[in-house]
């Protein structure tokens, strides 16, 4: 009895096999894309709901799966690099040295071109407090 079903059993697995590569012949032949064939254009509107991304952002990634048959994440493109680096020591170092300098005179001081709100985020990365005026007490009742 038992070699009788481990008979069976081996005759099955090349038969399987045989039939997913037949399935994946057939299903790689279908001209388009079979999720396409499989998922009305409609669902579009579903999936952009579902995900909480626009329809056209999901249009946009069916297409890109059509034409390059890809739809893991594109490589992120390189960023600027930041108008001050490399002088963040001269910037710390004029702090200290004029605490009451503007931020107009500090970017004169270190000959950039950057715009005061740059140089403003630069001294906020850098942790320094730039403070004017010294602790007020409050007015005292007579």
């Amino acid at each position: 009895m038992w070699l009788f079903v481990a008979r069976r059993v081996l005759y099955a697995v090349p038969i399987l096999f045989g039939v997913s590569f037949v399935v994946f012949l057939l299903m790689a032949m279908v001209p388009g894309d079979a999720a396409d064939i499989l998922v009305p254009p409609e669902a579009s509107k579903e999936v952009a709901a579902k995900y909480s991304v626009s329809r056209a952002w999901v249009d946009r990634l069916k297409q890109r799966r059509r034409e390059t048959g890809e739809t893991r994440p594109r490589q992120q493109a390189t960023f600027r690099h930041r108008v001050l680096e490399g002088q963040e020591d001269r910037l710390a170092a004029l702090i200290t040295a004029r605490p009451d300098a503007t931020l107009a005179e500090l970017r004169e001081a270190l000959r950039t071109s950057a715009a005061l709100s740059t140089l403003w985020r630069e001294i906020d990365r850098l942790g320094v407090t730039v403070k004017k005026n010294g602790p007020r007490r409050r007015t005292a009742t007579p």
